[in-house]
């Protein structure tokens, strides 16, 4: 469960992840199967996150925001 505005969401590309980017700073993973978080990243940023994406090789996250 998450109590912060969602801002952004990006599917992986194997379609079993989905990540999530927060006013409140965090970053959060979770399963698409099971709608479960699994990850999260508090504090990520200092400020809301706007955007999350997945690379492509999805090896990494990358975020932006204010």
């Amino acid at each position: 469960m998450c109590f912060s505005s969602c801002f952004d969401i990006n599917v992986s590309l194997q379609e079993n992840l989905f990540a999530s980017a927060h006013f409140d700073g965090s970053l959060r993973l979770w399963s698409v199967r099971s709608g479960e978080l699994t990850h999260e990243i508090k504090n990520a940023h200092d400020d809301q996150i706007s955007c999350v994406k997945f690379t492509p090789d999805e090896k990494y996250l990358v975020s932006t925001g204010k």
